[in-house]
C-alpha cells in the first residue's frame, strides 16, 4: 500500500471540519478501497446511549439488510460503555468462532451471533476507538481472513491511532459544552425556590433530577438514603414511589459493599454497573427478605442494567442513586452518563456536607438559645436538664436514650431521663461503685481534642456494651431491677462533671441494644462540643441552685413551724365545732353556718330531718350498731361540699344549702332519703328517715328551724319516711 496515498487523505481530514461519524467513515471507505482482503465494512459509535452501526460508504458489495440489523444488535450487546480493562479487549481484534471459549466471561453477550447468522459466515475486524478509558466507537470489517498479517495489524493499529487522535478534539470539544450545559443547569436548579432547603432527602432527590435532566440514558431511576441503620426510598423517577417508599430497607438486604460483589464492577470510584439487579436467591428462606423484594419487584419497572453512585460523609455511605435501562430499551450507558456521575459525586458531598454543617450550627443555635432563656428567665437545674437531653438526643443521630444522674458518696440520684423509666430508676437503691469508674472514662476521654477548649473537670468516654460494666459491678437482684427500668442499650457516651468533693454529675447518650448503628465520629465530636457548652452552664446553674437552696431552707423552717401552728388551730377548732363520732358540725357549729348564710341575702334552704324508729336500732342491735348507722349517714352527708352537713341532736341532722330554691332542696333532700332507704345498714332491716325542708330569704334563723322542725313532725305523722316542705315568710 503507498504510504503517500494515505498521507494525502489524512492532511484533508485534518482541514476539514467534520462530525465524528463522517471521519470514521472517511477512514472506513479508504481502508475498504486500499485491503483487497476486505470484502464489507461498518461503523459503531455509541451515541446517547445508543451503539448505532451504519454502512460504510464504498465500491465494495455489501451484505444483506438483514446482515445489518444483525450486526446492529450483536455490537448493542456486546458494547458497554466502561473501562476498556473490563473485557480485556484488545485495539483491534478479529473476531472468530473460538473468541467466546477465549473470553468465557464476556457472555452473555452472544459475540459469536456474528458467526452464527447465514448472512454474516466471514471472520470480522473490528477497530476499537477509545477516550481515555471509555469505547467511543468502531470500525468493523468483514474479511474472508482467518488470521492478521503482522504487516497489516501494524498498519491497521496506526490508522486506529491516527484516528483516535482526530475524535478526540472533536468530543473533548463536545465534552466541555456538556459540563457548560451541566454547570448551567445545576445551578439554575440549586438555586431555584423549589429546593431552598438544607433537608439531605431534598438533596438527593434534587442530585437524581439534574442526572436526568444532563443525560439521554436511563429510562428510571430513584434515590435511597441511609438512616437509623435503614435504606429508604425518598424519590424515582418512573419507578411507583408510594410503593417503594413503604418499606425501610435493613443492611442485611441491601448491602453497600458493591466494590467486593462480583455482581457488580466499579467503572470508577464509587460509581457500579450491574446487569439484572433484582435478580435473588429463590432460596432464600427469611420472611422479611422476600417481603422487601416483592415490595421493590412490584414498585420497580422491568430493568435490564442499572448504575449506581455512593454519596459518603465522613466515611459513612449515606446515599445511593440508582439508574436504569429498562428491558425494552436499546441503550446502554456511556461515557457521558459515568462523567455526569463523577460531578453529581462531587456535588453531593459538597451538599451533604453542607447539610450536616447547617445541622450542627442549628443544634448550637437551639443550645445557645435554651441557654440565654434560662440566664434571662428564672429556672433550676432541672428545667434545663429535661431539655438538654432533648436536645442531645434530637440531634445526635444515633442515639435514642439520655439520663443525667449524680453520683455522691450515699450513692446514684437519677435527676432526668429519656426513653429509660425514669421514676424506676430513681426507686433503685445504687451504690456509687455500681457505674462505670472514674479511671475507665479519664483513660478513654474523648475530650483531648485540640479543636475544643474542654473543662478540666469534665471528661467523657464512648464505651461499648455498657450493660456488661453495671452487670460486672452490680448484686443478681439489683442488676436484674436496673435492666426491668432501663432500655437495653448497645453502646453509650458518657460524660462526667466533677462538681464538687465527692459529687459527681453523669450525662449518657445511648444505642439502644440490638441497633445496627455505632457511633460515627460526626456523633462524637458533636457530642463533645454539646457537652462542653451544656456542662458549663450545669456547673454554674448547680452552685447558683445549692446557694439558693441555703436561703430555701430558713424559709422552708419558718413556713413549716407556721403551717404546723395553723394545722393546730385548725384541730382545736375542730374540737370545738365537730362532732365526734360523725364528724359533722355539732349543733352550735351548724346554726352558726346557717346564721352566716342568711347574711347573704339569698335563697337558703335547710332539710332537717331525723332517723325513723331509732331507738328502736338501739334496744335491737346494740348502741355500737346505732352509731354505725349514724357515722354512714355522716359519709352520705359529706360527699357533697356544696352542702354544709350538722349533727342538730342524738339522731337528728340538719343540712344547709345556700343559693338553693326550695325544688332543688327538695330534689336533694329526696336524693338522701332514697340513698339511706336502699342501704344495707342492718341485714333484713330498712332504715328510713322522715323530714322538713324549707327555704327562706331575709329572714332569721331561729324561724327557719321552727318552720322545719314542724314540717319534720307532719311527716312522721303522715306515716314517716317522707319529706314535706314549705316556705319560711
Amino acid at each position: 500500500m503507498a504510504f503517500k496515498e494515505y498521507y494525502t487523505f489524512y492532511n484533508q481530514l485534518t482541514g476539514m471540519d467534520q462530525s465524528p461519524v463522517m471521519l470514521m467513515n472517511a477512514f472506513g471507505h479508504f481502508i475498504c478501497s486500499h485491503f483487497q482482503e476486505i470484502t464489507s465494512g461498518y461503523i459503531g459509535f455509541l451515541e446517547y446511549g445508543s451503539y448505532r452501526v451504519g454502512k460504510i460508504d464504498c465500491h465494495m458489495d455489501i451484505p444483506s439488510d438483514d446482515s445489518l440489523s444483525i450486526l446492529n444488535y450483536s455490537m448493542k450487546q456486546m458494547t458497554y460503555d466502561v473501562s476498556k480493562d473490563m473485557y480485556s479487549l484488545s485495539e483491534i481484534e478479529l473476531l472468530t468462532e473460538n473468541y467466546s471459549a477465549a473470553f468465557p466471561y464476556i457472555n452473555p453477550l452472544k459475540l459469536n451471533v456474528f458467526i452464527e447468522s447465514q448472512e454474516v459466515t466471514s471472520p470480522v475486524i473490528v477497530l476499537r476507538l477509545f477516550m481515555g478509558d471509555f469505547l467511543i466507537g468502531d470500525l468493523i470489517f468483514l474479511t474472508e481472513l482467518r488470521t492478521l498479517s503482522e504487516t497489516m495489524t501494524e498498519t491497521l493499529s496506526f490508522f486506529r491511532h491516527n484516528l483516535q487522535a482526530l475524535l478526540v478534539p472533536l468530543l473533548t470539544s463536545e465534552t466541555k459544552n456538556q459540563i457548560q450545559a451541566f454547570l448551567d443547569m445545576t445551578d439554575s436548579l440549586l438555586n431555584s425556590r423549589h429546593y431552598q432547603t438544607t433537608d439531605t432527602g431534598s438533596f438527593m432527590a434534587r442530585l437524581l433530577d439534574i442526572i436526568f435532566e444532563s443525560t439521554k440514558e436511563p429510562d428510571y431511576g430513584s434515590a435511597l438514603l441511609y438512616e437509623e441503620g435503614y435504606w429508604t426510598y425518598i424519590h424515582t423517577i418512573g419507578h411507583d414511589l408510594d410503593q417503594l417508599s413503604s418499606i425501610k430497607i435493613p443492611d442485611s438486604v441491601f448491602s453497600p459493599d458493591m466494590a467486593s460483589s462480583k455482581n457488580h464492577v466499579e467503572v470508577s470510584p464509587r460509581i457500579f454497573i450491574t446487569n439484572n439487579i433484582l435478580s435473588r436467591d429463590n432460596t432464600d428462606s427469611d420472611p422479611y427478605r422476600h417481603h422487601i423484594f416483592r415490595v421493590i419487584e412490584k414498585g420497580s419497572k422491568p430493568i435490564a442494567q442499572t448504575i449506581q453512585l455512593h454519596i459518603y460523609l465522613e466515611g459513612q455511605l449515606k446515599g445511593v442513586l440508582a439508574l436504569d435501562i429498562g428491558t425494552s430499551s436499546d441503550k446502554v450507558f456511556t461515557k457521558t452518563t459515568i462523567d455526569v456521575l463523577k460531578r453529581i459525586r462531587l456535588l453531593g458531598q459538597v451538599l451533604f456536607t453542607y447539610s450536616n454543617m447547617v445541622s450542627r450550627s442549628e443544634s448550637f443555635e437551639k443550645l445557645t438559645t435554651l441557654i440565654s432563656k434560662l440566664l434571662i428567665v428564672e429556672g433550676t437545674q432541672m428545667d434545663f436538664l429535661k431539655d438538654f437531653l432533648k436536645l442531645l438526643v434530637e440531634n445526635l443521630y444515633e442515639v435514642k436514650y439520655a439520663t443525667a444522674y449524680l453520683r455522691d458518696s450515699k450513692g446514684i440520684h437519677f435527676l432526668e431521663a429519656i426513653g429509660h423509666d425514669l421514676k424506676g430508676l430513681q426507686s433503685l437503691q445504687l451504690k456509687p461503685e455500681y457505674f462505670v469508674s472514674d479511671d475507665i472514662i479519664k483513660s478513654h476521654n474523648i475530650l483531648e481534642e485540640k479543636s475544643i477548649q474542654s473543662n478540666p473537670n469534665l471528661s467523657a468516654t464512648l464505651l461499648s456494651d455498657l450493660f456488661s460494666y453495671a452487670k460486672a459491678s452490680m448484686p443478681d437482684d439489683i442488676y436484674l431491677s436496673y435492666t426491668k427500668v432501663s432500655q437495653p442499650i448497645k453502646d453509650g457516651l458518657v460524660a462526667q462533671m466533677h462538681l464538687e468533693k465527692d459529687m459527681y454529675m453523669y450525662i449518657t447518650c445511648d444505642i439502644p441494644g440490638g441497633s445496627p448503628l455505632s457511633f460515627s465520629d460526626d456523633t462524637i465530636h458533636l457530642f463533645s462540643m454539646l457537652i462542653n457548652l451544656g456542662f458549663s452552664f450545669i456547673s454554674n446553674q448547680y452552685f447558683i441552685d445549692k446557694y439558693k437552696n441555703l436561703n430555701l431552707e430558713l424559709e422552708n423552717i419558718i413556713q413549716q413551724r407556721t403551717e404546723a401552728l395553723r394545722k393546730s388551730n385548725e384541730k382545736l377548732r375542730d374540737l370545738v365545732e365537730r362532732d365526734s363520732l360523725t364528724g359533722l358540725f355539732n349543733h352550735n357549729a351548724i346554726i352558726s353556718r346557717l346564721t352566716a348564710a342568711l347574711q347573704k341575702e339569698v335563697d337558703v334552704s335547710i332539710f332537717l330531718f331525723d332517723i325513723d324508729f331509732f331507738k328502736k336500732v338501739n334496744d335491737e342491735f346494740g348502741h355500737q350498731t346505732g352509731d354505725m348507722v349514724l357515722h354512714k349517714i355522716s359519709e352520705f352527708l359529706l360527699e357533697d361540699l356544696k352542702v354544709t352537713a350538722g349533727r342538730y341532736g342524738g339522731e337528728e341532722f340538719m343540712l344547709v344549702m345556700q343559693d338553693t330554691d326550695l325544688p332543688e332542696a327538695i330534689t336533694y333532700a329526696q336524693h338522701i332519703l332514697n340513698r339511706i332507704e336502699a342501704y344495707p345498714f342492718i341485714k333484713n332491716r330498712v332504715i328510713t328517715i322522715s323530714g322538713g325542708v324549707v327555704t327562706g330569704k331575709n329572714t332569721s334563723g331561729a324561724k327557719m328551724i321552727k318552720t322545719a322542725d314542724t314540717l319534720l313532725y307532719e311527716a312522721k305523722n303522715a306515716g314517716r319516711n317522707q319529706i314535706k316542705y314549705n316556705y319560711c315568710i
